[in-house]
């Protein structure tokens, strides 16, 4: 089984509550962009730019959280050394999009995640460990090294398929196999459990 049916397995098994919170999830992701916006008294790109630089191995709920007392240390000038739930060099780097203005992030995975968050119609794909994991159909596999573009490609082509764009498969797949994997559920039994 390639990625793209593997991807589509996944999608053809989600429960009804990933498939509409999948739809979803980057335009609420948005919202508290603006907030962060807001805090900060910053552009709304540099918002944006602020989740994806907080959010590689961080939780998404304290990707959020971790935003917000970023945008809120910088109105205050400081203090800057926050604890958060991600690498502190990402923390200087969300302070850096503050402090100079510029949204420009390195990485093919924070531009795709805060393409997805500011455009609507955004035909990037976030590339996660989750998104490799169900592309693989593993729920632990470690991820080191991977080739992008080809995930990036197979997700596109799976929401093609189902006439959707990839950011709300990736995204509702990304929410089904973290509850899958929270919940134990093996790849093989997925249709059993919906």
């Amino acid at each position: 089984m390639g990625y793209v049916n593997q991807i589509l397995y996944v999608w053809e098994n989600a429960r009804p509550h990933n498939v509409s919170a999948g739809a979803e999830w980057y335009s609420t992701a948005r919202k508290y962009a603006e907030k962060v916006a807001a805090i900060a008294e910053c552009s709304l790109p540099c918002a944006v730019s602020v989740l994806s630089a907080l959010s590689p191995r961080n939780r998404w709920e304290r990707n959020v959280q971790d935003a917000y007392t970023v945008a809120a240390a910088f109105r205050a000038g400081g203090p800057y050394n926050i604890k958060s739930g991600t690498f502190n060099s990402n923390v200087e780097k969300a302070f850096k999009v503050l402090f100079t203005g510029n949204p420009e992030l390195p990485g093919e995975k924070v531009r795709a995640f805060a393409d997805n968050i500011l455009d609507p119609y955004s035909l990037r794909v976030t590339i996660d460990v989750w998104a490799i994991r169900v592309a693989n159909l593993a729920p632990d596999l470690n991820v080191a090294r991977f080739d992008y573009p080809t995930y990036e490609a197979a997700y596109v082509k799976a929401a093609e398929r189902v006439g959707i764009l990839p950011k709300h498969l990736q995204a509702t797949t990304w929410l089904e196999m973290r509850g899958r994997v929270a919940q134990k559920v093996p790849m093989g039994q997925l249709a059993l459990f919906n």
